[in-house]
């Protein structure tokens, strides 16, 4: 029997996959306010590039939700650093929530 005793708790799940027949939104509206990505250090350390493209709704009042990972390479490398800056990203308010998309690129150069 294994022990649990030094294991750290899971951080909490990634946005799902999007739906197969759901293909890379090209981005509707641009932000007031924009996050870019951090570069995992893990990543910065083996010189991975990649990118990671998420689906998303933007709220009336500008916020984002409803987030999906259309495409990633490598996959679940830059997943979290993508979706935390996405959180961040505000719009202006609208009169009724709409669907985006964008991608964030990593380059290690």
């Amino acid at each position: 029997v294994l022990s649990c005793a030094n294991l750290n708790a899971p951080e909490a799940p990634l946005p799902p996959a999007c739906a197969d027949d759901e293909g890379s939104l090209d981005a509707v509206g641009v932000p007031r306010s924009r996050v870019e990505a951090k570069y995992p250090r893990a990543a910065l350390r083996n010189r991975s590039d990649g990118y990671v493209c998420l689906n998303f709704t933007v709220q009336a009042d500008g916020s984002v939700s409803d987030m999906c990972i259309s495409d990633a390479q490598p996959q679940g490398v830059f997943d979290r650093a993508s979706v935390e800056a996405l959180e961040q990203w505000k719009y202006a308010p609208s009169k009724a929530p709409f669907r985006s998309g964008t991608c964030f690129m990593f380059n290690a150069e």
